[in-house]
């Protein structure tokens, strides 16, 4: 795996303001409001990549000159592919049977083989131990796979598609249950293939109504998942996995701003939603303890001190609420030792419906 001279510098997370205060505004913003005014075709020739690492502007260990770091390293992995490719292409023509007299499935078994074993792409097993753990950015966006940090479920699938567009290949990102897939769909082929597994194998969509997790009838009926994903909707995929980053970094009020985004992409995605109305539940329930906070005399509490904040009347139904309350015991647990301080004036989100 190719390593970037400078490794990303490792920030603490111990100490936070709630929400958002002390963290300065980031020309992130302006450049995505500028994605919104894109016509679906200027989005359709948009590089993804580029996409994908400008909406991650501003987090910590992402800083604007990734994107001209990043984009020519993958530009040198696509041509890396190509040369491969043209290489062990009389194989295919010699021996087609031997890969389904498939030229695209071909194409995808070149590819994977030069990224996994070549380049020494791989998954970070590390983020799939204990708690999920969204506030390493590197786990979210391109930057943490192309400087060694390691692949996820988002990250891999999306470094596939950014290789093979740049190859000319109908590469499509798919949303499974937790999980992103590639989908090949074009050229008169369509197979799916799950970037975060080791080789070159292929997959219907009925391996993903199981797998990672079941889809139920209310998850098809959503419309979230098994299709190939919109320009916009994976620029809302990006501002979601923004979101749960900054949310887990407890900067509650810049991850709202990057759900509310989101839905502007993707108006009406179920899985946005959901993320937007857990995260103002969680909004509410350190307000809460702000104010039971500042009537003891004090301006700062304990992560642990937080609770679940009283939502009789609300729009929302008990199942976001258990959500909520899930995410807040897994947020005490990853900043079990965090003292949370609060600014005199600070910015508030829209009361909940």
């Amino acid at each position: 795996m190719r390593r970037f001279s400078k490794q990303p510098e490792r920030r603490s997370t111990r100490d936070h303001v709630l929400p958002g205060v002390g963290h300065p505004a980031c020309n992130w913003r302006e450049e995505v409001n500028s994605l919104l005014g894109m016509t679906d075709f200027e989005l359709q020739q948009a590089d993804v990549a580029k996409l994908n690492l400008t909406v991650g502007l501003g987090l910590p260990t992402m800083e604007t000159g990734d994107i001209f770091v990043c984009l020519p390293v993958l530009d040198r992995w696509a041509e890396l592919v190509k040369m491969n490719t043209e290489h062990w292409w009389p194989q295919f023509e010699h021996e087609p049977d031997e890969f389904n007299g498939s030229p695209a499935r071909f194409r995808m078994l070149c590819l994977v083989t030069i990224l996994q074993k070549h380049i020494g792409v791989q998954y970070n097993l590390g983020f799939n131990e204990g708690d999920y753990d969204a506030r390493d950015p590197r786990n979210h966006f391109l930057h943490g796979i192309l400087s060694g940090h390691g692949g996820t479920c988002v990250t891999m699938p999306l470094l596939y598609v950014a290789v093979g567009r740049r190859l000319g290949y109908p590469l499509h990102l798919v949303r499974a249950k937790e999980h992103v897939f590639v989908r090949w769909e074009g050229d008169g082929d369509r197979f799916n293939l799950d970037a975060t597994s080791p080789g070159f194998t292929p997959r219907d969509d009925d391996y993903y109504l199981r797998w990672p997790k079941p889809l139920s009838t209310a998850d098809l009926d959503s419309g979230c998942y098994l299709h190939n994903l919109s320009r916009r909707e994976e620029v809302a995929l990006f501002l979601n996995e923004r979101g749960c980053c900054l949310r887990d970094l407890l900067r509650l009020r810049e991850a709202l701003e990057a759900f509310s985004l989101a839905d502007r992409f993707a108006p009406n995605d179920a899985c946005i939603l959901g993320q937007w109305a857990v995260t103002e539940i969680l909004w509410h329930a350190f307000e809460q303890q702000k104010h039971v906070a500042t009537s003891e005399g004090r301006q700062f509490c304990r992560v642990d001190e937080v609770r679940m904040p009283r939502l009789n009347g609300t729009s929302l139904g008990q199942a976001e609420q258990e959500w909520a309350s899930a995410h807040l015991e897994r947020l005490k647990r990853l900043h079990r030792h965090t003292t949370v301080t609060w600014a005199d004036a600070e910015p508030r989100c829209s009361p909940i419906a």
